[in-house]
């Protein structure tokens, strides 16, 4: 039997009492309120909707429902001892999740101003949700892989919903050679000379660690955090993780090349595997000298593959920086505007003109481009099919769990 008590008059009132208390009971498995709380006000903040607000309750009631139906699920997948979730699987997740709502909120200082903890200690409080909910996906994938659809399931589910489906992608076969802009030798030589003068005037104490970084550093969040991070071992670039680790307290690194740039860490705490560094990142200027290296290159390769695109595109894939290769039908809201723009506008077979974007000079070769369509059963049908497939796996799914919640116990604690 399944016990709702939706009592809004004393929704308020009741917060504050269950916050940190049982808001369902599931089986063996039980629904903090604090949880549900915490994940409804993030989608809250998302929406834009005001905490109390009947808008706010309607989110509140979705979320409790979800972590009903996930509990009905987790009953049964822990008793199954095939099903595992590695140690990295959940990392990802929880870092991936985590990140979106530091997006959303703008900025890591404001998301963790507003949810009360740091990034850190969210990511410890929820190493055991997300771990139960990549439980329960497994254990749903397993129990409901094999569905399959008729032509007739096809043709029904595209007449029903045709008219929400998202158009199909622009779509460009082409090839791109990027040239990454880098230092002379002497240019290189001489930064680092500097920096690392820069590095024993920090060490020595003749200069402000705090100081120098919210002058210098070109970290985006070094406002908010003066380079303060908090971290566990493997949350960080390896080149910054291998340097902080083995500094004592207090100590400052020498300077430490990472893909960021150039940093310069001093560790304030050590506690086990969770340190609490501060850096400063600083980046290797470009002279006038090295942007010209790189187009040089890339003018001369232009001119020399104008009659024989097939031998850019083998130097592409052989040398080229960054993203260089080559594509065949690939979706241009994959990669960077300038690509797109050329596509859209240049002629078939024919080579853009040098590009410099983010760091790379760039020259972009245009076999053909097919702009985005709606989706239809002759230019989607494959992609539609997969689309029926989840939502008839989705109510299978749906009426399983009901099933199974008429011979479990649920009770819904006011709230």
């Amino acid at each position: 039997m399944i016990l709702f008590f939706f009592m809004l008059l004393s929704f308020s009132f009741s917060q504050q009492q269950l916050i940190d208390g049982v808001v369902a009971v599931v089986g063996n498995e039980v629904v903090l309120f604090s949880e549900v709380k915490e994940e409804s006000d993030l989608i809250a903040r998302e929406r834009s909707v005001s905490l109390g607000s009947f808008s706010y309750e309607k989110i509140f009631q979705g979320v409790l429902d979800k972590n009903i139906n996930n509990k009905v699920i987790l009953n049964f997948a822990k008793k199954d001892s095939l099903l595992e979730v590695p140690y990295q699987e959940i990392k990802s997740l929880l870092d991936e999740r985590i990140g979106y709502y530091v997006q959303q909120f703008g900025s890591e200082s404001e998301f963790e101003k507003t949810v009360g903890l740091s990034v850190l200690e969210m990511k410890e409080k929820h190493w055991k949700t997300i771990e139960e909910e990549l439980l329960v996906e497994k254990y749903k994938l397993k129990n409901f892989k094999d569905v399959v659809v008729t032509k007739h399931d096809v043709l029904s589910f595209y007449n029903e919903y045709k008219d929400s489906l998202p158009p199909s992608p622009a779509l460009g076969s082409f090839s791109v050679f990027q040239k990454k802009i880098k230092p002379s030798k002497k240019n290189l030589l001489s930064f680092l000379d500097k920096t690392s003068f820069l590095r024993d005037s920090l060490s020595l104490g003749l200069l402000d660690f705090t100081e120098v970084a919210l002058k210098r550093s070109i970290d985006p969040s070094v406002k908010l955090n003066s380079g303060v991070m908090e971290s566990l071992r493997g949350e960080l670039v390896p080149e910054y993780e291998k340097a902080a680790y083995l500094l004592e307290v207090g100590e400052v690194s020498s300077v430490v090349e990472s893909r960021f740039g150039f940093h310069i860490i001093k560790l304030l705490d050590k506690k086990g595997e969770k340190i609490k560094t501060q850096h400063i990142l600083l980046s290797l200027p470009v002279l006038d000298e090295d942007l010209g290296l790189s187009y040089s290159f890339l003018d001369s390769l232009q001119k020399s593959t104008t009659n024989d695109p097939g031998l850019f595109d083998s130097l592409a894939v052989a040398v080229g920086d960054g993203f260089s290769g080559v594509y065949n039908n690939a979706p241009i809201e994959d990669f960077p505007l300038f690509v797109g723009d050329f596509l859209k506008k240049g002629g078939d077979f024919s080579f853009s003109d040098i590009i410099k974007n983010d760091g790379f000079f760039n020259v972009v070769f245009k076999y053909s481009f097919s702009p985005s369509e709606q989706k239809n059963l002759e230019n989607s049908w494959f992609e539609i099919e997969a689309l029926a497939i989840n939502k008839k796996r989705f109510d299978l799914f749906d009426l399983w769990i009901s099933e199974k919640k008429e011979n479990m116990y649920i009770l819904v604690k006011d709230f």
